[in-house]
């Protein structure tokens, strides 16, 4: 049985086809076969996928580009606050787990060296801290 397509593939195939000004029936059963996947990608309806075919085929090409664009440009806006978010539960933690001291904060070093810990062929660890603040 062969693997289904990855989205850059079917992505590509998509591209491909919409640029096509032959028959839109391949476009049209391609978009019927793949809609689950596009449709998660390109972020429209089944439906809106279908209409795609009834675009007149000498800007159905551009339009689909466009939307390929635009599925990209969220995604990555996607994966941003999904970094954004773990950064800030990870700060979180932290803070919930750091002990004041004096003048300074310490943290269980298992937390900040991790598996550094395991590792006993590492007799040492440095930080470096010259390059704080400095963007």
């Amino acid at each position: 049985m062969a693997r289904p397509p990855s989205q850059p593939e079917l992505l590509r195939q998509l591209a491909a086809l919409a640029k096509s000004e032959q028959d839109p029936k391949e476009l049209e059963q391609f978009l019927r076969v793949h809609s689950a996947g596009l449709s998660q990608v390109l972020r429209l309806s089944g439906a809106e996928l279908l209409a795609l075919v009834d675009i007149d085929p000498a800007a159905r090409g551009r339009h689909v580009q466009k939307l390929i664009r635009e599925g990209h440009a969220a995604h990555k806006q996607q994966r941003v606050e999904l970094n954004q978010n773990l950064a800030l539960a990870a700060a979180t933690m932290l803070s919930g787990l750091a002990r004041w001291h004096d003048d300074c904060v310490e943290l269980d070093p298992r937390i900040v060296l991790g598996n550094l810990l395991r590792d006993g062929t590492k007799k040492a660890v440095c930080f470096d801290a010259e390059k704080l603040g400095r963007g």
